[in-house]
């Protein structure tokens, strides 16, 4: 009992006000977007965040962030993201899918794509921007008599000749490094200090060494993009192979599951602002970290399925417990995403 009123003690005022409103506050499908909700995470952004710096200063460094399924890179890059906003770095962000590695030209459509969006929706490229019609008419009408004083990238060319089917399957060193300095000098004519280039899923480019060869041949000569990639270690293998060249500017992150019941107590705590006064007995936090390693996606589909069984709208405090309803809820979600390890785990304390 003394160690559940030690943990509960570490709980804010704000973690203990009114009841709050019904809706479940754990949404574990949906990685964290908000620094507020990151937890156990300080280390790591801070070296992220040196990354940064450096890069503000046309000094890049390249961030590798490297971890199993659900260890928590998702909400690392997000918070990462905002960091590199709050700096003064225009945000790319480029999501990947089997659909978009499968030619360099694909992916480099979905990263221009993605990097001309983030000047638009930051006002940088207007909606009456000549450049910025000239790239939709382009990209998604097939222009191929767009004038070059209207053009923003040669890549758009391409993009045209793909809906004719006239367009190679690969993309030339050339147009490349236009196109990266091109995106970089109109960010920094907004006042902006350079681009942060975030990419998630990165392990799907394992096997596509063709087009990290092509990201590291642009970002050698570039003193304004950032490349962060998050992804399991297949992408790390291929990337240390890729990369090894320029060593000196790639940091390597590991991202692994939270280490200890004080960050596994905060992750099941931080998301109840204006809920009820919460206990969370310390062999509950002990089987938590047991059955997830740790890991905040578990730590978060876990306490989902503890509120839907604890949570009553007119009690002023609740106790969480993991009851059978609770495990077999978690059990069910854990075998449709095939996790066989962390069955085996819940499995053993249900």
């Amino acid at each position: 009992m003394d160690n559940d009123r030690a943990i509960e003690a570490r709980t804010t005022d704000e973690e203990t006000l009114r009841v709050g409103e019904a809706s479940n506050p754990y949404d574990f499908r949906r990685a964290v977007t908000k620094s507020n909700r990151l937890v156990g995470r300080e280390r790591e952004l801070e070296r992220i965040e040196q990354c940064i710096d450096a890069t503000c200063q046309s000094n890049p460094v390249h961030v590798a962030l490297i971890g199993e399924r659900a260890a928590g890179k998702t909400s690392l890059l997000n918070v990462s993201a905002l960091a590199a906003l709050d700096k003064g770095l225009l945000v790319v962000k480029v999501e990947l899918d089997e659909s978009v590695v499968t030619t360099p030209v694909r992916f480099f459509r979905a990263l221009f794509e993605a990097a001309i969006g983030a000047l638009d929706d930051a006002d940088i490229l207007t909606s009456d921007d000549p450049r910025l019609l000239a790239w939709r008419r382009q990209v998604y009408q097939g222009d191929l008599e767009v004038r070059p004083d209207e053009q923003l990238l040669l890549f758009g060319n391409i993009a045209a000749g793909q809906l004719h089917g006239t367009a190679p399957d690969d993309i030339s060193p050339y147009v490349l490094k236009h196109d990266f300095a091109k995106l970089a000098e109109v960010a920094l004519a907004a006042g902006l200090k350079g681009v942060f280039l975030s990419v998630d899923e990165g392990q799907l480019l394992g096997a596509h060494a063709a087009i990290f060869q092509k990201i590291r041949n642009v970002l050698q000569e570039s003193d304004t993009w950032m490349l962060i990639a998050a992804g399991t270690q297949s992408m790390f293998s291929t990337m240390s192979d890729v990369f090894s060249p320029i060593p000196r500017q790639f940091e390597r992150i590991n991202v692994t599951g939270l280490q200890d019941l004080f960050n596994v107590n905060s992750c099941m705590r931080r998301p109840l602002t204006d809920k009820p006064r919460v206990l969370i007995p310390h062999q509950v936090l002990e089987d938590v970290m047991a059955m997830t390693h740790g890991r905040p996606y578990e730590i978060t589909l876990v306490s989902h399925f503890i509120w839907d069984a604890v949570y009553e709208p007119d009690k002023s405090s609740l106790r969480f417990m993991l009851t059978k309803r609770v495990l077999d809820n978690v059990l069910a979600e854990l075998r449709g995403l095939s996790w066989d390890v962390s069955v085996r785990e819940v499995d053993r304390i249900r």
